[in-house]
Formats: structure tokens, C-alpha cells, sequence
């Protein structure tokens, strides 16, 4: 007899979300499912229709409802038996997919906030660059005011929206200042200008610690990608295949309550409600073109 593969879990130091506490509790008490009935299950949907349902919500919401949902059906299965015909197999597969969504997710999220950090280093770096550039170039064009340097100072490139630009003006500057720097040590003029701008091998090495960041920041940035606040379309696909099997259930209450009303209704948190007992909107057809 085949049954499904319990999904081994990660261990983690993090508390396990209700959720997650109700739907193993859940399946600990239910017989494993078997392949071919999970393969039953699954056949019931397409992949498309998965995808497009579990586009309709947003995964934690799903999760946080689903909680309350499965210790419900527990319940209500244990007080009012075949009254409701919705069977140990289907509640293992309720149970086992929010596991699994449980999982995609958590490991989504991991992707997602390695993403959110590497924007925020680049956004940080941007920020200490421009701040950089700026200070560095207000003090070099005090010194090159009125001499054949200011050519080369307004030369210099002054994208400050992008690492790499901003990495190249930097170190454009710092390589001026190296040069007034250099040429004080033997000039009067130049060292009373430098001077008189307080510019010093600090600013040089500033500006080149810089345009490092940015460029770190850059090829991190390329590195983990872009964060967004959509769910990914594998975690979709599962949050589809329990939001069908959740509306299922659903569907067995709701048919359970027209004989027995003293059956209570499922709860339906927002997430849930978005898509149980609701049809998606259909757009309303364009009237026919009059006939000339």
C-alpha cells in the first residue's frame, strides 16, 4: 500500500506558528496518506487553476486562517461523525498541503528578507556616497576656483543614482584630491589651498571606502535579486492546492448544516473569505457595436 512521504521539517529555533502546532497535531492523528489518494485530490484542479487561486491571496493570511479552519473540522468530525462527509484522507491532505505551504513559504520569506537586506545596504551606500561626493566636491572646487583644474573637476561624473556611477565619480574625486595632496608638498600656493579647504588623505580614503560600499552594494543587489511583496509563484501553486481543499471542506459543512443546522459553519478569516463561497468577478460583456 503506497502512502505519501511524511514532509520531513527543518529544524528551526523559532516557535512553530499556531498553524502550523493545530495542522501537525492534526496529521499525527490520521492515518498516512496514501499516494494515490493525495494524486485524487490533486487531480481534481489544474496546475492553472492553483496558480490563478492562490494569486487571489497573499500566503501568511491564507496560513493564519487556516489554523482555526483545520481545528475546527477536527472538532466538529469528532462530535458529529459521517454527518459530515468529509473523511480522514481529505483532512491528512489539508493538514499535510499547509505544512508544505507552511514550508515554501518560510523559505520564501528567507529569500525575500536576503533580498530586502542587500536594497537596504545599496540604499545605505547610495546615501553615504552621495554625502561623500558631496562634501569632497564642495572642498575641491574651493582649491580649483579660477585654475585649469575646475575643467577637470566639472568633468567628473555625477550620476548619483546608480552604484556604479556614483563608485566612478568618487573615486574621480579622490584621485583630484591625491593630485592637490601631492602637488602641496612642493607648491606654496597649492598647500595654502589645500589647507585652506582642510582637505587631507582622510577625504581621499573616505571617498575611495565609498565608491567600495557601492560597488559591494551593487553586485550584491544583482546577486539576491529584487524583493517583492508577492508571493512567488511556487508558493502560489501550494496556497492553491489548500485553498481548493479548504473550500472543499467548506462545501461538506455547508451541505452537512441544510439537514443538520446545528452544525456550526466553518470560520472563515479574511484570507479564506476571499476565496470560499465566492465566485470571482466576471467581467460584464461590451455591448455590440451599432450596425451602420
Amino acid at each position: 500500500m503506497a502512502t505519501s512521504k511524511k514532509t520531513t521539517r527543518k529544524a528551526t529555533t523559532a516557535r512553530p506558528s499556531p498553524t502550523v502546532q493545530i495542522a501537525e497535531r492534526s496529521l499525527a492523528a490520521l492515518a498516512p496518506l496514501r499516494e494515490p489518494e493525495r494524486a485524487a485530490f490533486l487531480a481534481q484542479t489544474t496546475p492553472e487553476d492553483r496558480a490563478a487561486l492562490g494569486a487571489r491571496t497573499r500566503a501568511d493570511g491564507v496560513l493564519r486562517d487556516l489554523g482555526p479552519l483545520i481545528a475546527h473540522i477536527d472538532a466538529s468530525v469528532a462530535k458529529y461523525g459521517t454527518t459530515i462527509r468529509y473523511g480522514a484522507p481529505r483532512r491528512a491532505f489539508l493538514a499535510q498541503t499547509t505544512l508544505e505551504l507552511a514550508d515554501a513559504l518560510a523559505t520564501a520569506t528567507g529569500k525575500r528578507d536576503g533580498a530586502t537586506s542587500a536594497s537596504a545596504q545599496r540604499n545605505a551606500a547610495l546615501r553615504r556616497g552621495r554625502a561623500v561626493f558631496g562634501d569632497l566636491a564642495h572642498a575641491l572646487s574651493s582649491i580649483a576656483r579660477g585654475s585649469a583644474e575646475a575643467a577637470r573637476l566639472d568633468a567628473v561624473e555625477r550620476d548619483f543614482d546608480h552604484e556604479d556611477t556614483l563608485a566612478r565619480g568618487l573615486r574621480q574625486l579622490a584621485e583630484l584630491a591625491r593630485g592637490w595632496i601631492e602637488r602641496a608638498r612642493t607648491d606654496e600656493a597649492a598647500r595654502a589651498l589645500v589647507a585652506g579647504a582642510h582637505l587631507t588623505e582622510a577625504d581621499v580614503t573616505s571617498a575611495e571606502r565609498a565608491a567600495e560600499a557601492l560597488l559591494t552594494a551593487g553586485a550584491d543587489r544583482v546577486g539576491s535579486g529584487r524583493a517583492s511583496a508577492n508571493d512567488p509563484p511556487e508558493v502560489n501553486v501550494l496556497e492553491g492546492i489548500v485553498l481548493a481543499e479548504a473550500r472543499e471542506a467548506w462545501r461538506a459543512f455547508e451541505a452537512a448544516r441544510s439537514n443538520h443546522p446545528s452544525i456550526p459553519r466553518l470560520p472563515l478569516g479574511t484570507a479564506l473569505r476571499q476565496v470560499i463561497g465566492t465566485r470571482p468577478k466576471r467581467a460584464k460583456p461590451k455591448p455590440a457595436a451599432p450596425k451602420t
